[in-house]
């Protein structure tokens, strides 16, 4: 069920709200806001009933901490720009206020594939927000602006944080674009997870960290990873971990083994890694029903 913030008026002389007074409903004289919400900004009045459209789900759990989680209404430029949209809100994990901006499922289809990578930042948008175990992309993808990131696997639960990976002045995607492909550091270490369950102990990890268009290393230096004529090149594109398949740390094969779906080795194939799943053998849903998948939060 959508959840919507909604604010108690009372209809005097006038309507006092978060301390400040607005002197008329129909084309508000006095602005007063709701955390940072105008009331001349609300999407709707009945009755003494407002509306309250907010920006986030960090601005709703702001201003609502007994939010749970659901789907809300968010539009994050404000009025004017783009419409609102629904959402699917995450209100408890890592303090809460995560808005969902894909999900990667190995359920069948081919949307997220190497060739098709433009789709992290174009404004072509996937799925059904009452499916989000099948390939999904929200408006807030390219949308909203954000710090963190944080990565949930099913059927595994288990799930990594990643805090100030942006600073509050892009988008995921315009992040994700920017980044160039393929993407070599030399120390091979990518965003250090802040928070989470997921670990390397048991698994083929090479670390935890998150990494954008991961180049694939096969166990060698900076500029082989550098290299993509080499045969059996296989970087990714998008969110990515490290992992050993069978050359060794660091980033071995992340197109076919650790990215969320697009790898250069077959650009037309979504990979079914499902993100770090591969690597601690949590895709343990039949293949192509869409019972492993990961979901990606920004906030």
């Amino acid at each position: 069920m959508k959840k919507t913030i909604i604010a108690n008026l009372i209809f005097l002389l006038s309507i006092t709200m978060a301390g400040q007074t607005v002197k008329s409903i129909g084309g508000v004289e006095d602005p007063a806001r709701v955390g940072s919400v105008r009331i001349d900004s609300v999407k709707s009045l009945s009755g003494f009933m407002l509306e309250i459209t907010y920006k986030s789900c960090k601005e709703i759990l702001a201003n609502n901490p007994n939010a749970t989680n659901g789907i809300y209404t968010i539009d994050p430029d404000g009025d004017g720009g783009n419409d609102p949209f629904d959402c699917f809100c995450d209100m408890t994990t890592d303090g809460g206020g995560w808005t969902l901006v894909t999900v990667h499922s190995d359920d069948g289809q081919s949307n997220w594939t190497f060739n098709n990578r433009a789709l992290f930042s174009n404004n072509t948008f996937i799925g059904n927000i009452n499916q989000l175990n099948l390939d999904y992309k929200s408006p807030a993808m390219v949308q909203l602006n954000f710090h963190d990131i944080l990565a949930v696997h099913a059927p595994s639960g288990v799930w990594a944080a990643y805090h100030d990976v942006g600073d509050g002045t892009s988008t995921l995607g315009s992040i994700i674009d920017n980044t160039p492909f393929p993407n070599c550091p030399s120390n091979a270490t990518g965003y250090i997870m802040s928070a989470g369950t997921l670990s390397t102990n048991g698994t083929s990890l090479c670390n935890t960290d998150l990494y954008f268009n991961l180049g694939d290393y096969d166990g060698g230096s900076a500029t082989n990873c550098s290299d993509i004529t080499r045969n059996f090149y296989d970087g990714s594109y998008g969110p990515a971990w490290s992992v050993n398949v069978n050359n060794g740390c660091p980033g071995d094969d992340p197109g076919s083994n650790s990215s969320l779906g697009p790898g250069y080795r077959n650009q037309n194939t979504e990979n079914s890694a499902v993100g770090f799943g591969w690597g601690i053998s949590g895709n343990t849903g039949d293949a192509g029903t869409g019972t492993n998948y990961m979901k990606i939060f920004v906030r």
